[in-house]
């Protein structure tokens, strides 16, 4: 017969089996359900062909803008102001 510290043992040593058990099968249900998530992500990815639906500074729905450009006293460094001033993408 069996002593008591024996069925113990093979108590704990059933259900820590059954409590591995049960985490590798979640685990590796998560580990397939991201690695299918990974390879339609990749499809979705190759076959996407990203446009802006408009360009935003190019409709006509935006007011025009004016700027003011100091210039007294600036002879040395009027061109690059005004370079400066157009290539502002407002």
């Amino acid at each position: 017969m069996h002593s008591l510290a024996h069925l113990g043992t093979q108590a704990a040593t059933v259900f820590g089996s059954a409590v591995i058990g049960y985490f590798l099968l979640v685990s590796a249900y998560y580990l397939t359900l991201h690695t299918l998530a990974l390879l339609e992500l990749r499809d979705d990815i190759r076959e996407a062909h990203w446009k802006p639906p408009f360009r935003e500074f190019a409709s006509p729905f935006y007011p025009g803008i004016s700027v003011v450009v100091p210039a007294y006293n600036e002879a040395e460094t009027i061109v690059e102001s005004i370079q400066s001033a157009l290539s502002i993408n407002y």
